[in-house]
């Protein structure tokens, strides 16, 4: 939806080498020198950069090699969140990445407004079942809601983002894609703030 004939083109990129999902510390770290060599490469012909992992692995690195604006989805996702409701609560893939993901919200002086996550309990691999994500996504949707009374939800996977719609339509709250906001805060840059 964020595609238009007048804007700014938008191209999806993957790493040509790495872990095709990243899972851990570990894989987001192997990630740094592949993605900082695609920006730098990319960077005289490109107006931003949306990094799509949750964990905004190689952000900061990315951030030294251009001069152009780089986007994590977890900080535009729980920077949009906060123009929808005071209580953030996001959904992740596993229970093992809630406290990665409350440690970021702390270091982004979130704390106060990300009240918790909760684990939909689909690993990556099969993210394409989607009866099964949808199911498990109602359910801890509703456990955000009922349990840490949150007001507005964000997706903690890029992979999360055809649920979206159907989310919002099961649970009643606004539910924020962190792809689709960065990509929305990169075509702000671009159009409102770039020098070209």
């Amino acid at each position: 939806p964020l595609r238009s004939q007048d804007g700014p083109e938008i191209e999806c990129r993957t790493l040509a080498d790495g872990p095709i999902a990243i899972e851990n510390e570990i894989q987001g770290a192997q990630v740094v020198p592949s993605l900082c060599r695609l920006i730098e490469q990319e960077s005289e012909y490109t107006g931003a950069f949306v990094v799509a992992c949750y964990s905004d692995p190689g952000v900061l690195a990315a951030r030294d090699v251009t001069d152009k604006p780089v986007i994590g989805i977890c900080e535009a996702g729980l920077s949009t969140a906060l123009n929808f409701g005071d209580r953030v609560g996001v959904l992740h893939n596993g229970v093992e990445d809630i406290i990665p993901a409350m440690r970021g919200a702390r270091a982004l002086g979130l704390d106060s407004r990300v009240v918790g996550g909760r684990s939909i309990d689909v690993p990556m691999a099969r993210m394409d079942e989607q009866g099964l994500v949808l199911e498990q996504m109602t359910k801890a949707a509703h456990q955000l809601e009922d349990e840490l009374h949150a007001s507005v939800l964000v997706f903690g996977c890029a992979a999360m983002t055809p649920f979206r719609r159907s989310l919002e339509k099961e649970c009643g709250l606004p539910v924020i894609d962190p792809a689709q906001a960065a990509v929305g805060m990169a075509i702000t840059a671009v159009r409102c703030f770039s020098q070209n």
